[in-house]
């Protein structure tokens, strides 16, 4: 059913190890000018928080959207990359599958990873893996106003260095050692940032007070540098036409890999149109697909490029002022999506 010049709505039913699956898809022709993707979020002043899909693509305009990236329902911190139009809102974890594209006709799918080298005046250096990001491991951590206006810590003993920017020059004007998790609160300077090490002493020791900082992003792939507009989800489905999914290279758990659920989608095509699909069951004991079922189904729909998105009860396409697949009391609320928007 064609839905708006330039895009389709459609809906189809599959055979699935649990039972029967509908599969529910907007195809979009991105040549039409005036269709463009970009990523959503519930909040524009902070990357934290949960809302229902439907609120978010109201909230920002959107005529359709779709539920995107992974995330922290307890703490609702995103676990995943998310940048719209150059602006990087939080940063990839795990070199897990993301999507960039230009609405110009670019669209790259791939395992991401972006590292940030910090470059001190005094000839020290650190890497930075985690930007304004839920993940939390040992090393250090950036937390810009994308962020919000404030951050908690996470783990216990963390130094925080609070960082000042001015005509062009990153400078450290206060290191802190916090106590426990959750007890210590610092406030993310307007223009600034706050480096957070964790269980990473010498570290923080390379940038005393009063250094001047130089950050330095590396993308790999770096054709994702490019492009304005990423996304993350994971595991990667398809590339260049063939099955290369590997939920375990992407540090997925086994019992993600393997069980049937209900999946979301974004996908190219071969004749590139770009696919944003969902699947559910069809019937109430169908539990909904595994993600190599997903897989071959996207194929089976066109897709030669596909990644996978976060699932379940975050599964949802909105269309206009209405979920398409399910009734909207049971979709969970998500931290990202991607919207479609008419220009």
């Amino acid at each position: 059913m064609q839905w708006l010049p330039g895009v389709q709505w459609r809906q189809e039913n599959f055979a699935a190890s649990s039972g029967p699956v509908r599969v529910t898809w907007l195809e979009i022709d991105p040549t039409q000018r005036q269709l463009q993707l970009k990523p959503i979020t519930p909040d524009n002043n902070t990357i934290v928080g949960l809302a229902p899909l439907l609120i978010q693509a109201e909230t920002n305009q959107a005529i359709a959207a779709i539920n995107a990236g992974f995330f922290n329902r307890n703490n609702q911190y995103p676990l995943g990359i998310v940048q719209g139009n150059r602006a990087l809102r939080s940063g990839p974890i795990l070199n897990r599958g993301a999507v960039a594209w230009d609405n110009a006709g670019r669209w790259e799918f791939d395992r991401l990873k972006v590292e940030t080298d910090i470059v001190a005046g005094n000839g020290e250096q650190v890497g930075v893996e985690l930007i304004n990001s839920g993940y939390v491991k040992a090393g250090a951590a950036l937390y810009d106003r994308a962020w919000g206006s404030r951050y908690t810590t996470a783990v216990d003993n963390e130094i925080v260095l609070t960082v000042m920017t001015s005509g062009g020059r990153d400078q450290v004007i206060r290191q802190e050692t916090a106590g426990k998790a959750g007890q210590n609160s610092y406030e993310i300077p307007q223009g600034g940032y706050l480096l957070v090490f964790r269980s990473f002493r010498t570290g923080a020791a390379k940038f005393p007070v009063g250094v001047t900082l130089e950050r330095r992003p590396r993308f790999t792939p770096n054709s994702f540098a490019t492009l304005p507009n990423i996304v993350g989800g994971g595991p990667l489905l398809l590339k260049n036409g063939q099955v290369v999914l590997n939920g375990q290279a992407e540090q997925f758990s086994t019992a993600f890999n393997i069980q049937s659920a209900s999946r979301s989608a974004i996908a190219k095509t071969r004749d590139n149109k770009i696919l944003l699909v969902t699947l559910h069951g069809a019937a109430e004991e169908t539990a909904g697909a595994t993600l190599n079922e997903w897989a071959n189904i996207l194929r089976r729909l066109g897709a030669t490029d596909a990644l996978n998105l976060d699932g379940g009860g975050s599964s949802a396409l909105a269309l206009g002022a209405n979920l398409s697949d399910r009734h909207p009391t049971t979709a969970g609320r998500v931290n990202n999506g991607i919207g479609l928007f008419l220009e």
